[in-house]
């Protein structure tokens, strides 16, 4: 068994040993002998032309409205009409909505009629009195004295006369006395005489009686001396109410005649001012309780019904959408390659076969976040006249802000480039004879690609770009290559032609 299976290994390690010395034969027959055996430089070129350059930064971004604002009343109150709906377009100053205003257009009128009162007493102040105002005021003068007079005669007349009525229920009530004490004395003699049990019933019945008339000859002088002091307060008090109109009718005729002083006119005018005052402040609250457009634009949404009660809270959203923005992000390296006004270039995912136009407005101070990613937030704007189309808020956008370019301008491969120094740089130029110039040459602008030469060269020269390593069984043609980036290891700065 043992001898068996060193007979299989030998086997195996022959056969292995033949595939390899076939497969070598077989590579030195098919390929390295079929190698060219050596190689030789060829001259790489190209011939300068006009094209444009553009260098560009691209970002992403959606359609925002150019303003929204959230609207609300300025006060609180029952919600009367609602005049928009979501969709329609206003116009600055369009009502939009408002609330129940009768208790407050009641308070206007009221503070309006209030001022109109103190304008015209301010003007009548001003004036001065008229001559019907200076008799009347005379003739209530000459009305509060003799109605003076009259009440001094009449109320004295009166309250003598109550005083009078007062001495004669106190002589009732003397009299009424003096007869009880009389008829008193009798009785009690009579009983010592014949015994009370024998007095008859009729005398105590008469002093009884006379009792009586003491007791209503009292109440009667009572009510004599109340109504003698009442008598005497009326009187009192009504030549002193009398005596007041007489000193104000006084007064006043006196003041018409002075006309009014400088106190009294800037007293008028403060009463003037509050009044106006008061009537203003009245017209802003009625304002509060309306709700206008603050510009042009489309109702976003609307975020409340008739009939119910609002505050000062949101419910309406307003956003001008005829002039719109675009905000989108740029990577956080490509900061430096644009600027405020730069042209930009938009397209909707929506409407891929329509480009925008627009300007970079703004570019935002602090970085944002993005997909988790730190990018720069940057505003701009798009020109909606040439392209109508129906865009609406949100629409997502690409965006290419074309940070600088060169129309039809003179342009070479980078790899023709050959630094010289700081911001200096020439080309080898090929001569009709075959030999190369160093020219030097002004770069202007530079992508990935081709440079810009902005004096230094003619179009339809031909410049070299380096050489290439070339077998026999392969050629190169000069001054044909396209221009095609990274054609070999010469790259700009190397200093071979």
């Amino acid at each position: 068994m043992e001898v068996c299976m060193k007979k299989r290994w030998v086997a195996f390690l022959l056969l292995a040993v033949i595939l390899l010395a076939g497969g070598g034969y077989a590579y030195y027959r098919f390929v390295y002998a079929s190698s060219p055996t050596a190689s030789e430089p060829t001259l790489r070129t190209a011939q300068v032309r006009r094209g444009d350059i553009v260098l560009s930064v691209s970002g992403t971004g959606n359609l925002l409205p150019g303003r929204e604002v959230s609207l609300g009343f300025r006060t609180g109150g029952t919600l009367m009409a609602l005049e928009v709906q979501v969709g329609d377009h206003v116009r600055a100053g369009q009502v939009l909505a408002r609330l129940d205003t009768r208790e407050l257009e009641l308070q206007v009128a009221q503070a309006r009629a209030a001022l109109e009162q103190k304008e015209a007493s301010l003007e009548q102040l001003l004036a001065g009195a008229s001559a019907e105002e200076v008799a009347t005021a005379r003739n209530n003068l000459l009305q509060a004295q003799a109605s003076l007079a009259q009440q001094e005669v009449s109320l004295s007349v009166s309250t003598e006369r109550a005083r009078l009525s007062w001495i004669q229920a106190a002589n009732n009530l003397r009299d009424a006395q003096a007869k009880y004490e009389n008829i008193y004395w009798q009785n009690r003699n009579l009983e010592a005489r014949i015994g009370k049990e024998n007095v008859p019933d009729a005398n105590y019945d008469s002093e009884a009686e006379a009792w009586r008339a003491v007791e209503n000859a009292e109440m009667a002088m009572e009510q004599a001396r109340l109504a003698y002091e009442q008598a005497k307060k009326q009187q009192e008090t009504s030549l002193q109410t009398a005596r007041l109109q007489v000193a104000n009718a006084q007064t006043s005729l006196e003041a018409l005649l002075k006309g009014a002083d400088k106190a009294e006119v800037a007293a008028a005018q403060v009463a003037v001012e509050q009044a106006r005052l008061a009537y203003e402040q009245a017209q802003v609250e009625l304002e509060k309780a309306t709700l206008v457009a603050p510009f042009d634009g489309t109702v976003m949404a609307v975020n409340a019904q008739v009939g119910d009660q609002v505050g000062t809270g949101t419910i309406l959203t307003l956003a001008d959408l005829d002039a719109p923005l675009v905000r989108f992000w740029v990577e956080e390296a490509d900061l430096g390659s644009i600027a405020v006004g730069n042209p930009v270039h938009i397209v909707f995912e929506a409407l891929p076969d329509l480009t925008f136009e627009g300007r970079l407005l703004r570019i935002d101070p602090a970085l944002v976040t993005v997909d988790g990613t730190p990018a720069v937030q940057c505003w701009a704007s798009i020109d909606l006249s040439q392209r109508p189309a129906v865009l609406l808020s949100g629409m997502a956008v690409e965006v290419e802000v074309i940070s600088a370019e060169a129309r039809n301008v003179l342009l070479v491969p980078l790899e023709a480039l050959r630094e010289l120094g700081e911001g200096r740089y020439a080309v080898f130029v090929v001569q009709p004879d075959g030999e190369l110039e160093l020219r030097p040459v002004e770069v202007g602008l530079r992508d990935l690609v081709n440079a810009e030469i902005r004096s230094g060269l003619s179009e339809g020269e031909v410049v070299s770009l380096g050489t290439a390593q070339t077998s026999s069984a392969a050629t190169v043609t000069p001054a044909t290559m396209p221009f095609v980036p990274g054609g070999g290891p010469f790259f700009p700065g190397g200093g071979r032609p």
